[in-house]
C-alpha cells in the first residue's frame, strides 16, 4: 500500500509531498506563491525565476553536489510572448528556439537551433491560417543535415486559434543523423 502524505505552507501552498514514508519532495515559494524551488527524492534541485509580469524567466536544475547541469532562459516580446529560448551555459551559441509571431499575434514560426547556433543545424516550423485566423497547416523545413524527419501530432489551437499545445517529434530516419542528434 503506497502511502502519501502532503504538508501545506501558510497560503495553502504544498510545501512537501511524502510517498512510501521516505520519499520527499519538497518545494519553495515566493511572495507571490510561485514555486521558485522543487528540490526531489534524490536531492535534485530545480530552481524557477520569472520576470515582473510573471512569466517564467530561468529555469536551473542542480545535482545533489549542487552544481548546475542544466540552465534555460526565456525572452519575452512587449506583448509577452516569448520569442526566444535560450541556454546561458553554452556560452555565446546559446540559441534553443526562436519564434516569430503574425500580426494577429498567432505564431507564426517556431525554429529550433539542434547545435544552439544559427549556423548549425536547424528546424524550422512555418504555420498557416485562414481568414478567420484559424490555424489550417504548417510546413516544415530543415536546414544543415539529413537523417532526421520532424513531425507534429495533436495540435490543440485556443478559442482565438492560435496554438495553444502541440506535440513536436523529432525522428532520426538513418544512420547519418548520429552525429547531430546527441
Amino acid at each position: 500500500m503506497r502511502k502519501i502524505t502532503w504538508y501545506n505552507g501558510e497560503v495553502n501552498e504544498i510545501t512537501k509531498y511524502c510517498y512510501d514514508g521516505d520519499s520527499l519532495i519538497s518545494y519553495e515559494y515566493d511572495v507571490l506563491s510561485r514555486a521558485v524551488s522543487i528540490k526531489d527524492q534524490n536531492d535534485y534541485e530545480v530552481q524557477y525565476t520569472y520576470t515582473a509580469d510573471n512569466q517564467k524567466k530561468t529555469i536551473k536544475v542542480y545535482n545533489p553536489s549542487e552544481q548546475l547541469i542544466y540552465s534555460v532562459q526565456y525572452d519575452y516580446d512587449q506583448a509577452g510572448r516569448v520569442i526566444s529560448v535560450n541556454e546561458p551555459a553554452l556560452g555565446a551559441n546559446d540559441r534553443i528556439a526562436a519564434f516569430e509571431y503574425d500580426e494577429n499575434g498567432s505564431r507564426s514560426s517556431l525554429t529550433y537551433y539542434l547545435e544552439n547556433s544559427a549556423d548549425g543545424n536547424t528546424i524550422t516550423i512555418d504555420y498557416q491560417y485562414n481568414n478567420d485566423n484559424v490555424l489550417t497547416g504548417y510546413e516544415t523545413t530543415t536546414a544543415g543535415f539529413t537523417g532526421l524527419a520532424f513531425e507534429l501530432n495533436d495540435v490543440n489551437v485556443d478559442g482565438l486559434g492560435r496554438v495553444a499545445d502541440i506535440n513536436e517529434i523529432l525522428m532520426k530516419t538513418d544512420s547519418s543523423a548520429e552525429s547531430v542528434v546527441s
